[in-house]
């Protein structure tokens, strides 16, 4: 009986040349792990500084070399050592050659098998599979750059809010302050109205039989009701005031939450928290309402004082007349009436310029 031949073809050739490199593949990567974890026993029996040496002597290693041969085992080797079959973690890791293992030292753990199967590591050349790696690097970078200048944004964000907290405080504490002088300045004002009330009754049944101090005390009523009007406006414009300032310590206090809130910036596809512009805009609507607020406070502080001290002047005239009525030497009282009339004309003089200056610049 013949032998059977079979003819041998160059496929089938190739196809054992294609086994047996695959084979070898697996064969130095598997060793190299073996290696790799036998170097990490040695390096932890010898004394600090003489691993180097011992290389040399020993095995012929470099110190890169070894160092790469260590990190293949720690980052591909299996948790357990095996004595047949292949070392590595897993299938994934089995299809490298040991230069893509060293290559692959440069992805992150956590990224490497996935990276190998989108860059189709097994089928790409050393070369390219170098440029994959120099990409992800960069982009890596990039992000944590961008990363980076989005926290540094956030922090001066942040910073800027605290001051502008801080100021928003002063100037609603210097409204408060105002506020209760107000408070008090009003609390005088009736304090005197009281006072004039009571006069201009007084003098109203003194003089209640000459027409002309009648006229007087009309008039006197009159500024009397005004002035009571005013401050009774005052007295609802402080009070606006005290709610305008509530409501303004309330919105700081919604800011300071806001402040403490954890600023959150991403390494990788997170977005930064930022400081929104509407809260930029709305402390820029608080300083001016507080602004507002001082302005319209002193304005009718200022308009009350004028008019108190022109009660008391009227009061100081009525007070005389009532003085001249008792006088009972004609030509004393008339020379009393004469230097009154001429210190009116005076002051009606001085008030006519005022009143002209005030006109020009108006």
């Amino acid at each position: 009986m013949n032998d059977l031949q079979v003819t041998r073809t160059p496929e089938m050739v190739a196809a054992e040349i294609n086994l047996i490199k695959d084979q070898t593949r697996k064969l130095v990567l598997s060793n190299s792990i073996a290696i790799g974890k036998k170097l990490k026993e040695v390096k932890e029996m010898l004394e600090p500084g003489q691993f180097g040496k011992w290389l040399a002597e020993a095995v012929d290693f470099s110190q890169s070399t070894a160092n790469n041969l260590m990190r293949v085992y720690e980052e591909y080797g299996a948790d357990q050592g095996v004595l047949f079959g292949s070392a590595a973690k897993s299938d994934v890791v089995e299809k490298l050659t040991y230069m893509q293992a060293v290559l692959l030292l440069g992805v992150p753990a956590e990224q490497r098998e996935d990276f190998i199967k989108e860059a189709h590591v097994e089928d790409i050349s050393t070369r390219e599979l170098q440029a994959e790696i120099k990409k992800l690097k960069m982009g890596k970078e990039a992000v944590e750059a961008k990363a980076e200048a989005e926290r540094k944004l956030a922090r001066k964000a942040e910073e800027k809010l605290t001051t502008e907290i801080k100021r928003l405080k002063m100037v609603k504490e210097a409204a408060e302050a105002k506020a209760e002088a107000n408070h008090k300045l009003t609390r005088k004002v009736e304090e005197k109205l009281a006072k004039v009330s009571r006069q201009a009754e007084e003098l109203s049944m003194q003089l209640a039989g000459a027409a002309e101090s009648k006229k007087i005390v009309e008039a006197m009523s009159s500024q009397r009701d005004v002035l009571e009007h005013e401050a009774e406006e005052l007295r609802k414009s402080l009070y606006n005031r005290e709610q305008e300032t509530a409501i303004l310590e309330e919105r700081i206090k919604e800011l300071e939450e806001l402040l403490k809130q954890p600023v959150t910036v991403a390494t990788k596809t997170e977005i930064v928290e930022k400081i929104p512009e509407a809260v930029k805009q709305e402390l820029e609507e608080l300083r001016n309402k507080l602004a507002e607020v001082q302005s319209d406070a002193g304005a009718q502080k200022e308009a009350l004082e004028l008019k108190v001290e022109i009660w008391a002047v009227l009061n100081g005239i009525n007070k005389l007349l009532e003085h001249l009525d008792k006088v009972q030497d004609g030509k004393r009282g008339a020379g009393v009436c004469k230097a009154l009339a001429s210190a009116l004309a005076q002051s009606q003089n001085q008030i006519a310029k005022r009143l002209e200056k005030f006109e020009q610049e108006a």
